[in-house]
Parts: C-alpha cells; sequence; structure tokens
C-alpha cells in the first residue's frame, strides 16, 4: 500500500441542483456526525464538545455559500465541475 493513498471521491459535470445535492448531502453528514459527537460527549462525560459545536457552524455557513453559488450558476444555465478527493495519512 502507498504511504498516503489518495481517494477520488467525487470527479465529473453535474447540474447546479445535482451539485447542491452532492455537496449537501456530504456536508449534512459532517453535521449529523459533529452532532452525535457532541451529544455523545454530552451523555457519557457531561460535557460539551465546543469544537463539533464550531465545526457545525462553519459547515452550516459552508452549505449557505455553496447554495447561493449553485443558484448563482443556475440562473446563468452553467453547469458545475466537482473534483473532491482525500488523501489519508497515518500519523
Amino acid at each position: 500500500m502507498t504511504e498516503n493513498p489518495e481517494f477520488k471521491l467525487i470527479k465529473g459535470t453535474f447540474s447546479p441542483e445535482q451539485a447542491k445535492i452532492i455537496l449537501n448531502s456530504l456536508i449534512n453528514s459532517k453535521i449529523n456526525f459533529h452532532n452525535l459527537e457532541d451529544f455523545s460527549n454530552s451523555i457519557r462525560f457531561n460535557s460539551d464538545d465546543s469544537y463539533s459545536k464550531k465545526r457545525i457552524e462553519e459547515l452550516n455557513e459552508m452549505k449557505l455559500k455553496i447554495n447561493q453559488i449553485m443558484s448563482d450558476a443556475d440562473l446563468k444555465g452553467k453547469e458545475v465541475e466537482l473534483k473532491c478527493q482525500f488523501e489519508i495519512k497515518l500519523v
């Protein structure tokens, strides 16, 4: 196995509506993850997870910006090219 493998999660051209659905699904998944982390820490340790709360806020802001970009693209009759890859690094 390579040292830091990279994976292409999304690669293609989409309508603004399709791109919006794809990106919102990814962001919502991350928001759900952080909500569960925060809930779990609250139940198990009676503490709040300020990192998760901050990250949820950032993700919601990102979602608003992305939705605005997709609305603009739709109004202009443009398609959207998405490229999303990630790297796994063992630390």
